[in-house]
Order: C-alpha cells, then sequence, then structure tokens
C-alpha cells in the first residue's frame, strides 16, 4: 500500500480529460517548452533585425502561445 501512496503522489490528476500524468513527464514537457519559447523568440529576434515584418510577426503570435502553454503546464506541475 505504500508503493500506491508513493505512486500517487508523483503523479498529477487532470481533471475532466481523466486521465493521470506523472510529475517527471510533466516537467520534462515544461523544459521543452521553455526550450522551444527561447529557440522561437531567437528566431523572433532575427527576423525582426532582417526586417521581416512578416515573419516577425507570425513569430511573436507564436511566442504568446506558446508562452500561455507553457503557463498552464506550470499550473498542472505545481
Amino acid at each position: 500500500m505504500a508503493a500506491l501512496g508513493s505512486l500517487l503522489a508523483n503523479t498529477v490528476y487532470l481533471g475532466h480529460y481523466g486521465v493521470m500524468a506523472d510529475r517527471a513527464e510533466l516537467s520534462s514537457l515544461t523544459a521543452t517548452l521553455e526550450e522551444l519559447l527561447r529557440r522561437v523568440g531567437q528566431l523572433t529576434d532575427k527576423a525582426t533585425e532582417a526586417g521581416d515584418d512578416e515573419a516577425s510577426s507570425e513569430l511573436v503570435s507564436l511566442e504568446r502561445g506558446l508562452q500561455s502553454s507553457l503557463r498552464r503546464m506550470r499550473r498542472l506541475v505545481k
């Protein structure tokens, strides 16, 4: 029974989705999102510096979506 308690301590229940996720997996996904956001930010800066307004605008929009996803993921991991 102690093993079950340990398993549940490392598990997050994802509400109405009816699934459980391992905290380590969610933490790993959070780190991946952070890295992706950093890389998209670098591309945004390059596009802005190059004067590519269309690409810059699209990348800024993408950054906002990733930032929102990252906030939601961090709430799950808490």
